[in-house]
């Protein structure tokens, strides 16, 4: 819907902005169900269905079709069924939007391996508890709605969708690959922090503990740069009435990552090494690399044809 709704050069920003609500939700929905417990065990679910209903009826009051469905009807094209894009996306993989959902879904299993081992790898590596494993996703949470809403659109203006989706696969395999390396830094740095209200005295950081905050801001700055442009450049290479089936397949892929990833992760996690499951993310991100080289000339606008002199 965002993708029909906005032009062509603000839909990455959008799909940004997109996932950055996503975010917040995903953070705030917790804690809301964390208070909902004081009302009974059952308040939760009861309020989580009323925030669906919410938004349900905002929907049906605020939200007006936005594709051109006697556009494509007028055309006489016939859009592609969801099963014959499919088949498409696997048997022409090298062409340019089937690429784009290779790109994505791939991103997207490597992504997903992270999060699944995330805590189990702090936990072995960092003695990370169920106390305070909540820091660690508050800050990834903070980091990936500052990433979408303030920083995407600045980077967007300067390097382009394309570019910007390049770097964002470095980004994500940089921190995937150099997160399992943290827990091997050593050294630490005492800091004096008498001067700051309350009993603050020195305290001591473990240059590991910096490494692995590092390598954990990588990640969401990966994802932020690269799932809204690859999603905004698929919009642009598809045709309007087309544009629904082809995001959809794309969501359908990443769906399938998202199941067969973890799957893999938590396998190599027990059997081949902790760091085994974040190295294959990284090294999968960055083989998506050359799928990615000479997009730019496809969604380049066209040039507007030369007038033709009269007599």
């Amino acid at each position: 819907y965002v993708a029909d709704s906005t032009e062509p050069e603000n839909r990455a920003k959008s799909l940004g902005w997109l996932s950055a609500a996503t975010n917040v939700g995903v953070t705030v929905g917790p804690v809301l169900g964390s208070l909902s417990m004081g009302l009974g065990e059952r308040a939760p679910g009861v309020v989580a269905a009323g925030l669906c209903a919410a938004n349900m009826l905002f929907a049906w009051l605020f939200l007006q079709e936005s594709h051109d469905v006697a556009g494509a009807r007028a055309s006489g094209v016939r859009a592609r069924r969801p099963r014959e894009a499919v088949w498409h996306a696997l048997t022409h993989p090298g062409e340019p939007a089937p690429r784009m959902i290779w790109i994505y879904a791939v991103g997207m299993g490597a992504f997903q391996m992270m999060t699944t081992l995330l805590a189990l790898f702090l936990a072995v590596r960092y003695g990370v508890t169920e106390k305070t494993i909540g820091v660690v996703y508050a800050y990834n949470g903070a980091l990936s709605v500052l990433a979408r809403a303030v920083i995407l659109g600045k980077a967007l203006d300067r390097l382009g969708e394309a570019r910007l989706s390049r770097v964002g696969q470095v980004l994500l395999a940089s921190g995937l690959a150099l997160l399992p390396l943290t827990w091997r830094v050593g050294g630490a740095v005492s800091l004096d922090l008498s001067a700051l209200p309350g009993a603050w005295g020195t305290v001591e950081v473990q240059f590991r503990t910096l490494a692995l905050v590092g390598a954990l801001a990588l990640v969401p700055l990966g994802t932020a740069f690269t799932f809204p442009c690859v999603t905004a450049i698929l919009s642009r290479l598809i045709p309007p009435y087309e544009r629904g089936v082809y995001m959809g397949v794309q969501q359908s892929f990443g769906g399938v990552a998202r199941v067969v990833a973890p799957l893999w992760a938590g396998w190599a996690f027990d059997h081949l090494g902790t760091g085994v499951p974040f190295w294959t993310g990284a090294a999968l991100v960055l083989g998506t690399l050359a799928m990615g080289v000479g997009i730019e000339e496809y969604t380049r606008p066209k040039p507007e044809p030369a007038p033709v002199a009269a007599g």
